[in-house]
């Protein structure tokens, strides 16, 4: 199977700790900020052309200005997991953090449609989320690959990631919109409770992505993440 993986080097972000920690605000303009892509719920056996699967950094569409975090797909499988992660330093050590994520994403999906398996839009679940450990993609004994945190599956969080919305973007005409337009969107964590506990050096994984109920092709570009840590143990 064809892995889509990013070797970059993490790279400290570069604000001191407070009361309430650091606040991260990644916009993607000059690259793509030691973010990583990668894939999951999908067979590994699986033939890889058929599910589409590209991830990068580049320019956003030619109605919107700058760059961005770009992920594709076509759910094959009807579980496919799409995501970005990147390793925060930083924070205290072993310490639990209330951890809040703003999403602008640009999505060429209006609201209201009707799909394979599900809406393009409304059942495509758009997820924030924090871990202790690296989440990563491995085999599991029925053969598919599966992340190694717990994001839950599709409509429902999971006890390293929350759902805050879907792709259906409330930006777009349904009646004019022929999927070639993105708008902006912007979806956040607040008051959903993520949380999630540093390891001994103060360091954390925070990712981002969309796990699909809809059997057909998804893209959508990350403009910005911003996150922010509230120290809470």
């Amino acid at each position: 199977m064809r892995t889509l993986a990013f070797a970059v080097a993490v790279a400290l972000v570069g604000v001191g700790c407070s009361s309430s920690g650091p606040v991260t605000d990644f916009g993607f303009d000059e690259g793509p900020e030691d973010w990583v892509a990668g894939f999951a719920d999908y067979p590994a056996d699986g033939d890889p052309e058929i599910f589409e699967l590209e991830a990068d950094w580049r320019a956003l569409p030619s109605n919107l200005d700058g760059n961005a975090l770009y992920i594709q797909g076509h759910n094959r499988s009807d579980d496919l997991w799409m995501y970005w992660k990147r390793a925060i330093e930083g924070l205290e050590p072993n310490t639990q953090y209330s951890v809040e994520v703003s999403i602008e994403l640009a999505s060429n999906v209006p609201e209201g449609l009707v799909g394979i398996g599900g809406s393009p839009g409304e059942s495509v679940f758009v997820k924030a989320g924090a871990s202790t450990d690296e989440p990563a993609t491995e085999l599991d004994d029925q053969g598919w690959l599966r992340l190694t945190v717990d994001k839950g599956n599709q409509a429902e969080g999971g006890d390293d990631a929350v759902v805050v919305g879907t792709i259906a973007n409330p930006n777009l005409d349904p009646e004019t919109a022929d999927g070639t337009v993105y708008e902006l969107m912007t979806l956040d964590s607040a008051g959903l409770g993520l949380t999630a506990t540093t390891d001994s050096s103060g360091n954390l994984w925070v990712f981002v992505g969309t796990d699909s109920g809809f059997e057909g092709p998804t893209a959508v570009y990350y403009d910005r993440i911003e996150i922010i840590f509230e120290r809470t143990g």
